[in-house]
């Protein structure tokens, strides 16, 4: 029997960066002895050695399978991944990041108690930027205790530092939906939390998480219009999750806060698309097409907090002040490379 599957999408990486990554997860599978794991290295299409080193590599260690395919994209890369994976559990791993192996990992999968565990991530190696899935210690977590990070921030919103049961999906036949370029991960998880997991928390940093902005910016340039409608998308995801699992009390916020999450997307979407000369008047109308076909409580509820960040940026757009968005979208560059440079 095999515990753990560990999936791997390969495309174009570095191959300095792919024995890091591979190094930490034979490191994760050595300090975890008592459990029987897979790595699944699916390369997607990747061009010159990539593709010879990755299967090299696994020829040399009977725990990593290595398969080959056309290029169709991460989604269907992960989706090739689940079908292929043996293990009770899976979980995914970037070719460009590292694993990090944790203390409580064998008593939750030997137990199999639970549906879907969370657990947190550095953005480096030091472990001093962290992103905590959720604040105090390891527990079982709630439906509430979920949506409300979700309408946070995007903590949660990767398929990282998640172990999933893999029942569960191929049950309910979950998986990445291959037409979207931006959303897609958040997406899925809403498909497994509809589905009413059993959930628990590990409070420990289990991955390094490397950014690269590069990849959705290069996504926005090339598809503009399908990346917004990727963002409407992502948002009735978020607003059905919301109305099945939120009680009366907390619902009118998560949907609020959804929606400021859903407004700053579209305008920070529109800034860069305008910073790069690619802002259509067709993107411009459907945009307000968007914003005006917002719940009204829900908008009036922003437009309450007249000085809100959600209600300046849902005012410029509706009011169609392409010349405020140009002079934000500068300050918002200049706001980031200072915030880079410290």
């Amino acid at each position: 029997m095999i515990h753990l599957s560990i999936i791997v999408p390969v495309y174009n990486t570095a191959i300095d960066k792919l024995e890091q990554c591979f190094q930490s997860i034979k490191t994760f599978m050595d300090k975890n002895s008592a459990l029987n794991m897979e790595c699944v290295i699916i390369d997607d299409g990747s061009k010159g050695k990539v593709s010879d080193w990755c299967r090299e590599f696994s020829e040399t260690k009977a725990d990593f399978k290595f398969y080959k395919k056309v290029n169709e994209g991460v989604s269907v890369a992960r989706n090739m991944g689940i079908s292929l994976s043996k293990g009770q559990y899976i979980i995914f791993v970037d070719s460009d990041d590292l694993l990090v192996s944790f203390n409580e990992l064998e008593q939750y999968l030997l137990d199999g108690k639970y549906d879907l565990i969370f657990s947190d991530l550095a953005t480096d190696i030091q472990q001093k930027h962290m992103w905590k899935a959720f604040e105090g210690d390891s527990r079982e977590i709630d439906f509430e205790t979920v949506i409300s990070r979700i309408v946070s921030d995007g903590t949660l919103n990767g398929p990282v530092c998640k172990i999933i049961r893999k029942n569960l999906l191929d049950q309910h036949h979950i998986e990445f939906d291959k037409t979207m370029i931006t959303g897609e991960d958040l997406v899925f998880l809403i498909h497994i939390l509809l589905q009413k997991p059993k959930m628990y928390y590990i409070s420990q940093c289990t991955y390094i998480y490397k950014l690269d902005t590069n990849t959705s910016n290069n996504r926005l340039k090339n598809c503009s219009k399908v990346f917004i409608k990727n963002n409407v998308v992502a948002y009735k995801h978020m607003i059905q999750l919301i109305n099945q699992f939120s009680s009366n009390q907390h619902k009118q916020i998560f949907e609020k806060r959804a929606t400021e999450i859903y407004i700053k997307q579209l305008f920070n979407s529109l800034a860069d698309l305008l910073e790069m000369g690619l802002l259509s008047q067709e993107l411009k109308d459907y945009t307000v097409q968007l914003l005006s076909e917002l719940d009204k409580q829900t908008v009036d509820l922003i437009q309450g907090q007249k000085l809100s960040k959600s209600n300046l940026q849902l005012t410029v757009l509706l009011n169609k002040w392409w010349l405020l968005l140009a002079v934000a979208s500068r300050m918002r560059i200049l706001y980031l490379k200072i915030k880079n440079s410290l």
